[in-house]
């Protein structure tokens, strides 16, 4: 582990991090097939689908997220096909200097037929030296993603554990060109609330209409795959590394 990528997680331990929902709450597969967030336009041709409010680790009293990972999905209004990608947003701490990226380039997974490694995407990245001269350290922060296909998805699916639904989790790396491997993993449940609620989903079917009358349906998945998730909210550099002296 990197001491970056320790000093991250060190926050959580030493700071009380709980998770969202307050314990008690199942964590099965109707849960998070409850908390997916639909963003459908009459106008867009993609409806886009995200899990990003299922799960995640925020610091008790500022309710702040670091590191973050969930599934989104994509349906297509004119053709009815659906799209995949897990999204994932990995913050660490280095001087204020361009080899600190870490550029995160592939993810590597397990499938039925073996070890696979596939190009991730970037949506973004910054940088927030706002607390350098304070702590000599500046926040980093990588967006970035990887399509899944659907059979994946519904292997994963298959291991889902009721009983217990935190214990059937999926894990993957993603694979920087500097610096050690970053590792992550989803709840099966996840997966399964996401395939749920966009096999249910219900798309009015666009039929012709007469010349001057048609409804206007746009939009490319491409722009949709590599569009940042709006309800991200990037914790300030002076927050990390005051908690992190």
């Amino acid at each position: 582990m990197t001491k970056p990528l320790f000093i991250i997680i060190a926050i959580f331990i030493l700071f009380s991090c709980v998770v969202n929902p307050d314990n008690g709450t199942l964590l099965d597969w109707q849960y998070f097939k409850e908390k997916v967030t639909v963003n459908d336009h009459a106008s867009n041709a993609i409806v886009t689908f995200s899990t990003i409010k299922g799960f995640q680790k925020k610091h008790r009293s500022l309710q702040i997220v670091v590191d973050d990972s969930f599934l989104r999905g994509f349906i297509d209004k004119r053709t009815m096909a659906k799209t995949y990608q897990v999204y994932n947003i990995i913050y660490y701490t280095g001087s204020k200097s361009a080899s600190k990226w870490k550029y995160y380039r592939q993810a590597n997974y397990q499938t039925p037929y073996g070890n696979k490694f596939i190009p991730v995407n970037l949506i973004k990245k910054e940088v927030d030296c706002s607390a350098l001269p304070i702590y000599g350290k500046c926040l980093y922060s990588e967006h970035v993603t990887f399509e899944i296909d659907r059979a994946l998805l519904k292997t994963i699916a298959n291991t889902y554990t009721p009983r217990i639904p935190t214990e059937s989790v999926w894990q993957y790396k993603l694979i920087p060109k500097w610096g050690k491997n970053y590792e992550s993993e989803l709840f099966t449940a996840e997966v399964i609330g996401l395939l749920d609620k966009m096999d249910k989903y219900a798309i009015p079917i666009i039929t012709e209409q007469p010349s001057g009358t048609a409804k206007i349906i746009s939009g490319k998945l491409s722009d949709s795959l590599l569009k940042q998730e709006p309800l991200i909210k990037s914790p300030s550099a002076s927050f990390v590394l005051s908690n992190i002296k």
